[in-house]
């Protein structure tokens, strides 16, 4: 018995670690819900908390629509900024991206990542991308993502206040970042950025790969970036998606009594989606309990506003995954094969 197994170890080197990624992926999401739950928990537990909840009870119609009209707009941008990166190398429909959005924000409430595999295996299989390229498309967005957070966040916990000078270094740094994205990237995807990574590729061995059609789809990123357009579009729809993260939970607090400082709505709404991206294992209870931490550091209590947002947000997402997955008609997607990317030399 144990020889088979050390046999079946040996000529299946990926299951055991098949394995063990499933339990921490599971242990992971069922971590969330702990945390989920511990947040209704410490919400539901104190009269204080229970009444500021009862108030949504008797908030308006347009403040209630308001809350849901400023997450259905995080969707809308979110997929607006992945359109806005691509267009300078590839034509793909604004709607349609908006609706893999859509798709992908359910998505992003189970473990194993399968937010992002969908949005990877719908770029495959039905625009007909390359893996790699899609790979160099991802880390472009990304580093937009990055341009458009780092500085308003960094100016948030800095001067702890929104006035002329956090305005100043926020759309200074954004600009800043926006214009170094542009000039690495067009010195990366011209001869002389290419030449410079064939001569260190080869240095270490890898020239071939450094040549390969592959390597080339995946540093059409790099093309993506050096289109002034494409960078600042997508910065400036990362800057609106953050504005919209920023006021529904500025709107959310107004509702409920809880008085909350524009940086405090800035930094509840840049963490909130930070932790939405980098979560590894659904973003269930991870968002709510992250953001309420890093407020409750800096002394306010916001989270029976963040319950309030995760729910007017629940109802957003169900409505634009079902409609996004009806446009997409995601029922045939499986059934086509995708484009692949060429072996490095083929």
């Amino acid at each position: 018995m144990s020889g088979a197994a050390d046999q079946d170890v040996m000529t299946n080197p990926t299951r055991p670690r098949g394995w063990v990624r499933l339990a921490v992926q599971s242990l992971g999401f069922l971590a969330g819900l702990g945390l989920l739950a511990w947040c209704g928990y410490s919400v539901f537990s104190r009269p204080e908390a229970r009444e500021q909840l009862s108030r949504l009870t008797a908030a308006s119609w347009q403040q209630v629509a308001g809350l849901l009209a400023l997450s259905g707009a995080t969707i809308v941008f979110g997929g607006l900024m992945f359109w806005a990166v691509v267009r300078p190398v590839r034509q793909t429909r604004a709607l349609d991206q908006i609706a893999v959005n859509g798709v992908c924000t359910v998505l992003g409430y189970v473990p194993f990542k399968l937010s992002f595999i969908f949005r990877v295996v719908y770029q495959n299989r039905r625009e007909g991308m390359p893996l790699l390229f899609i790979g160099g498309w991802m880390a472009a967005c990304a580093a937009v993502i990055a341009a458009c957070l780092a500085p308003p966040v960094a100016m948030s916990l800095l001067l702890k206040r929104v006035d002329a000078l956090w305005w100043a270094g926020s759309l200074g740094g954004v600009a800043l970042a926006g214009a170094a994205l542009i000039i690495g990237g067009r010195w990366a995807s011209g001869p002389g950025g290419r030449a410079w990574i064939d001569r260190a590729a080869g240095a270490i061995r890898l020239g071939r790969l450094a040549r390969s059609d592959g390597f080339g789809r995946l540093m059409e990123g790099c093309a993506m970036l050096a289109d002034w357009r494409a960078t600042f579009g997508g910065l400036v729809l990362r800057g609106l998606d953050v504005a919209a993260q920023a006021a529904r939970f500025w709107l959310g607090a107004g509702i409920i009594g809880v008085a909350i400082t524009p940086d405090q709505a800035i930094l509840a709404g840049a963490t909130y989606f930070l932790l939405q991206v980098l979560a590894p294992t659904g973003v269930g209870g991870v968002r709510e309990a992250g953001t309420a931490g890093v407020l409750g550091f800096l002394g306010q209590d916001i989270m029976v506003v963040v319950l309030a947002v995760s729910a007017g947000e629940a109802v957003m997402n169900l409505v634009f995954g079902a409609a996004g997955a009806a446009w997409l008609r995601v029922d045939r997607l499986l059934s086509r094969r995708g484009t692949g990317d060429a072996p490095a030399g083929a």
